[in-house]
């Protein structure tokens, strides 16, 4: 139905095989979920509108079965690993989000290893997949950093997990290159040997209309028990990780962008066409409608960045990371940004109370 729409799935050129059975073509071909030729003009919006439009459809008696039985506000797994490191203070905002500081990165990468493990195995055992999307923000080829969340979960090589039932997404990628798909590779998933058809990174080389079509349509056509819908009705990942840039960018979303500003419009993925190099990235709605998230600020963030984040009562532009409110919201946070951080937030307007 996507090549009479016009995306064009075209096969391997070699063997004309999809990405599940080809064995010509290097890894970075057999990508996504398939092969694909550019998409024509006007209609990746169509492709959009069509893959969202199948995912609502997809709901029914079963599906809201699924929510129950799961259990959208649980916070079982993440309350079972809180502890795996050593956190120096803990509290809860107002409006649920809860608040975990170390005093060294070591402890937050434990945490943040412990409670996506936790997840992916509660999830494994109830439906038969895990996903999880990761920060895939500006790295390298930006001028920024590689992701610190993506190389911390370097630790998962170290848990008992069924790696052949995760699903892997990226919150963003520039369309030259495949910058964070690769770091996700060379960080964690080829050591615990994640099949590489489930890494789903965005076409490289497409216009970023049609890079994002495509990419929407690998989220909401995939199968229920890996990418289930929020309550609101948005695609749901099973876990969000998030790293907190210096300014408070969460994946690719900068503050006050004109993808930020689309906070509310259930978009999924954004189109950027501006700046050195088109991208997409994930929007703020589709992570928060993620069943899990955990933002990671490990000290590149100032504490006023992370204090208005954590402050903010209604999501806005402003604070792309303060924005991100999934059924479960968690912070693993470095000590030397919060200074001062848990008493300014109470100044600020967000009430907190301390975790037992």
């Amino acid at each position: 139905m996507l090549a009479f729409l016009g995306t064009s799935v075209v096969g391997c050129p070699a063997c004309h095989l999809g990405p599940r059975d080809c064995t010509t073509q290097p890894p970075s071909q057999t990508r996504g979920i398939s092969f694909k030729a550019p998409v024509a003009p006007g209609l990746a919006t169509l492709v959009v509108a069509y893959s969202l439009r199948s995912w609502r459809a997809k709901s029914s008696s079963t599906k809201l079965g699924l929510h129950k039985r799961r259990g959208w506000n649980s916070h079982r797994s993440l309350a079972v690993a809180a502890h795996a490191g050593t956190s120096v203070k803990e509290f809860s905002t107002a409006d649920g989000r809860r608040v975990h500081v170390f005093g060294d990165d070591e402890g937050i990468a434990a945490t943040l290893v412990a409670q996506v493990a936790a997840a992916a195995r509660e999830d494994i055992a109830e439906k038969g997949a895990f996903s999880i999307c990761m920060p895939g923000g500006f790295g390298p080829a930006d001028g920024g950093k590689h992701s610190w969340a993506v190389q911390a979960l370097a630790g998962l090589a170290n848990e008992a997990l069924d790696f052949s039932k995760f699903h892997v997404y990226l919150c963003g990628e520039r369309l030259d290159g495949q910058e964070g798909y690769d770091h996700v590779r060379k960080a964690w998933a080829d050591a615990c040997k994640v099949p590489l058809e489930q890494i789903y990174g965005a076409e490289e080389g497409m216009p970023a209309e049609g890079a994002a079509a495509t990419y929407t349509a690998a989220i909401c056509m995939q199968d229920e028990n890996v990418i289930s819908d929020s309550p609101e009705g948005l695609p749901a990942v099973d876990m969000m990780v998030l790293d907190l840039a210096d300014d408070g960018t969460v994946g690719r979303i900068r503050p006050n962008s004109s993808e930020a500003n689309a906070l509310g419009s259930e978009q999924v993925v954004h189109a950027i066409e501006d700046g050195a190099a088109e991208a997409v990235a994930v929007s703020l709605d589709f992570m928060s409608a993620s069943r899990r998230a955990i933002i990671v600020a490990n000290g590149q963030a100032p504490d006023t960045v992370i204090d208005a984040a954590l402050a903010s009562s209604n999501p806005n532009a402003a604070s792309p990371a303060g924005a991100v409110r999934a059924s479960s919201t968690t912070w693993l946070c470095h000590a030397s940004s919060m200074a001062g951080g848990t008493e300014d937030s109470q100044k600020t307007g967000s009430a907190v109370q301390m975790l037992d």
